[in-house]
């Protein structure tokens, strides 16, 4: 490491998070080798004891500052008003079900400022007990992003830092000017496929996203929809969908965009047999599209186009293979909505 500490800003967006908190800011304000500046708790109007508990147990820390939003306005706002407010040259993205090791934020900040190509990167994420939550993600054609690494023991066999399409916003660090520059996340999204949507368009600005193995974090995982699955079931389908619309070049989009609507079609109407509730979400999400198209055109004509498809297709990043089709057609996205566990489950 350096002799001189960098500086890093962390942002924790909290909702509902009090079971979670205490852990995440201890280890937040423990880590060693950078100096955090600041660590900046921007709370989604809370209805338990979250911000009770960040003022007792760290009121006394002066780089503890609490942002309270008037109502739940969704991770990826939440994120925009940590980074503006943020003065570090990184920022640190976070979820409060996430506990880092003492050198993680270092290990990234070196990797940053080493690497002026790269705008944002990852650390292994690890579930209790030793399992892979994630070491980055890459995606198949219609939008399926996939963490790899997930459900895999962890014994070294993701070893070397690695490009990556998306890095999960659950724990991960970005270059402030650059997030600010390419508008951060949108705020429209609310939660899931946010931070595939802003990696992507890192990558067609012509930066990295890069995977750093040396970096550890610990994730308890899905906190925000643990207990709401049809809303990680309609964020994660619109998302998707809006996502590949506009990210893609346009014969890719209209093209990927219209497999994905058929595929939602017949699903809305295999719901409506079993689950009349997740049909309507479904025909909801087709409707809200086409309401949406002005809003995502304007998206498109604002993205950058540096990278090619065919340059994300030869790193890997992006499959042709319809994976998330196969998943759907195994049945396993239910078994998700029910909160079991599938190895090799699609980014919902």
């Amino acid at each position: 490491m350096r002799d001189k500490k960098i500086s890093v800003s962390v942002v924790v967006v909290t909702y509902n998070a009090s079971s979670y908190i205490i852990p995440c800011l201890k280890s937040v304000l423990g880590s060693r080798g950078v100096a955090i500046e600041e660590v900046l708790v921007v709370d989604n109007n809370s209805s338990d004891n979250t911000l009770e508990l960040v003022k007792k147990y760290f009121g006394s820390d002066p780089r503890v500052k609490i942002v309270r939003l008037r109502r739940n306005m969704g991770f990826p706002y939440a994120c925009n008003v940590g980074v503006r407010l943020a003065r570090g040259r990184y920022v640190v993205l976070m979820n409060p079900d996430v506990v880092v090791d003492p050198y993680c934020f270092a290990r990234l900040a070196e990797f940053l400022s080493q690497n002026s190509d790269v705008a944002v990167v990852q650390p292994k994420l690890l579930k209790p007990g030793g399992y892979i939550d994630g070491v980055g993600g890459v995606m198949d054609f219609l939008g399926h992003g996939f963490h790899l690494g997930m459900y895999e023991r962890d014994s070294g066999q993701y070893g070397e830092p690695r490009d990556i399409l998306y890095a999960s916003f659950a724990c991960a660090m970005v270059r402030r000017d650059v997030y600010l520059r390419l508008g951060g996340m949108d705020p429209r999204f609310f939660l899931y496929n946010e931070d595939l949507d802003f990696c992507w368009r890192a990558w067609l600005a012509g930066y990295r996203v890069v995977y750093v193995p040396g970096a550890v974090a610990y994730h308890v995982g899905q906190h925000s929809t643990r207990r709401i699955p049809y809303r990680a079931l309609y964020f994660g389908r619109r998302n998707r969908l809006y996502t590949i619309f506009t990210n893609y070049p346009l014969p890719a989009a209209v093209v990927a965009s219209l497999m994905l609507m058929a595929l939602y079609l017949v699903l809305g109407v295999k719901a409506a047999l079993s689950d009349p509730y997740e049909a309507r979400l479904t025909f909801r999400i087709l409707a809200r599209f086409f309401r949406d198209l002005k809003y995502l055109a304007g998206r498109r004509a604002a993205t950058p186009r540096r990278a090619s498809l065919t340059g994300m297709l030869r790193r890997g990043l992006v499959t042709f293979r319809l994976v998330g089709l196969r998943l759907h057609l195994a049945g396993l996205y239910r078994a998700q909505l029910r909160i079991k566990v599938k190895p090799g489950r699609a980014k919902e």
